[in-house]
């Protein structure tokens, strides 16, 4: 795997810059140091099921909300917005994917994001060392986040949805932002300028709410 252009090998690829931020215990910035502009929360879409087509369709966080009757706002759980009849028979919804983005999320985050770096689209990407993918994917070294042991890949944006598994983080060269989707969490977290944040605020394909670092 060649390194992007103007990067050394070990430059700006190592951890230690989010090690050294992250607060633990502290949700939001227990994920994303506390160093950027903003923090927006992106919801993996839950989905329905038509009974009697058997054709799916995505389903918002909102939507199940205001099925069940509970207020959706930036920190609260799928399991709260569910209500009381999450995982029986009568709840209509199939649960949110954790740890990996849908392929539309995905494809999002990258066109919007690579518009907001100066590093020409190069990235870094970790892969959490549990999914076993050490002999599928081109990485360069092993790195350290939080006691769990990553794998760290270089390369374009346009890598972050073909990976045989999503990558836990990915940021760009420049570190102008940062997302992370942690594997046991049913959205994703990224941290970046006011610009690149409401640039997700705006697109459709999103469901999306700004964060507080505290949160």
């Amino acid at each position: 795997m060649l390194w992007p252009d103007g990067i050394s090998p070990g430059e700006g690829i190592a951890l230690d810059w989010i090690n050294e931020k992250v607060v633990l215990g502290v949700s939001t910035r227990s994920l994303v140091p506390a160093i950027f502009d903003a923090y927006v929360r992106v919801f993996h879409p839950a989905y329905q099921v038509n009974q009697r087509t058997g054709e799916g369709r995505t389903v918002r966080w909102k939507e199940v909300a205001d099925w069940s009757g509970q207020e959706f706002s930036p920190s609260v759980s799928f399991s709260v917005i569910a209500g009381p009849t999450l995982g029986t028979e009568s709840f209509p919804f199939g649960e949110p994917d954790q740890g990996r983005l849908d392929a539309d999320t995905c494809t999002a985050l990258k066109e919007i994001l690579r518009l907001h770096t100066s590093s020409n689209a190069q990235c870094f990407f970790a892969f959490w060392d549990g999914y076993g993918i050490q002999d599928s994917i081109p990485f360069i070294k092993r790195g350290t986040l939080d006691g769990d042991s990553f794998l760290l890949v270089a390369g374009s944006i346009d890598l972050a949805c073909d990976f045989p598994v999503g990558p836990t983080l990915w940021w760009s060269v420049d570190r102008a932002w940062l997302v992370v989707t942690d594997i046991d969490n049913d959205s994703t977290v990224v941290g970046c300028s006011s610009a690149a944040a409401a640039a997700l605020f705006a697109d459709p394909r999103l469901e999306t709410l700004e964060l507080a670092p505290q949160s």
